[in-house]
């Protein structure tokens, strides 16, 4: 959390472990707004990527949307807007799934081959029977730099330890040095990388981290 920051812009600071004021966390089944807009939240963390591989944003937006399952998701809301999302992943249940098909409809057969397999490369890395992942942290461009990712990470962890999970775990891309930072913060660790340079150098990025942290 940066508090310099938030005190230089008037903004008051959340105590560790809270969310900043105004902002619930909550489960996204529970939020049961429209996942458009989640999707939209979603997609600051997929633009380069998308413009890179030449995925107009519309198309973009329309499968995200119908990749979420709000189900996996804790979602940070200031009254009706929300402002953050991370998804979750337990066993071969994901906030994000991109079936074959539901990338055909978006894109041409030979388009969708090989974007399944950029966008499935994260399915390398599945979670052992104790351990619980987490995926796609977003939080809004003006709602940055307030302890709204730091929080939701701690959500994913109250929640295993809650659900009886001894680690927590995520993938993240080897150019999002930002991310990185954060997570390193939190107390995770890199445990093994995983390199995809055919698949995934016009993305953008070479590579994933595995990371992981005992709760």
């Amino acid at each position: 959390m940066d508090r310099a920051r938030d005190a230089r812009e008037g903004r008051p600071a959340a105590p560790d472990g809270l969310p900043p004021p105004g902002v619930v966390i909550t489960s996204g089944s529970a939020w049961g707004g429209d996942r458009g807009r989640l999707a939209a939240l979603l997609y600051e963390g997929y633009a380069k990527k998308a413009a890179a591989l030449r995925v107009d944003e519309a198309t973009a937006l329309a499968l995200l949307a119908e990749a979420l399952n709000l189900g996996r998701c804790f979602v940070a809301v200031r009254g009706d807007r929300p402002v953050g999302v991370v998804g979750l992943v337990e066993g071969r249940a994901r906030a994000l799934d991109f079936p074959f098909v539901l990338v055909r409809r978006h894109f041409g057969v030979l388009r969708s081959i090989a974007y399944s397999l950029l966008l499935n490369v994260r399915k390398r890395s599945r979670p052992a029977a104790d351990e619980l992942f987490f995926e796609s942290l977003a939080v809004s461009p003006g709602e940055r730099n307030q302890g709204i990712g730091t929080r939701l990470v701690q959500h994913v962890e109250e929640y295993a330890r809650k659900m009886g999970y001894r680690s927590v775990g995520l993938e993240v891309t080897d150019s999002n040095h930002t991310a990185i930072r954060l997570y390193s913060r939190l107390g995770y660790a890199i445990v093994k990388t995983r390199r995809y340079p055919f698949v995934t150098r016009r993305a953008g990025f070479s590579g994933n981290h595995e990371m992981r942290k005992r709760v």
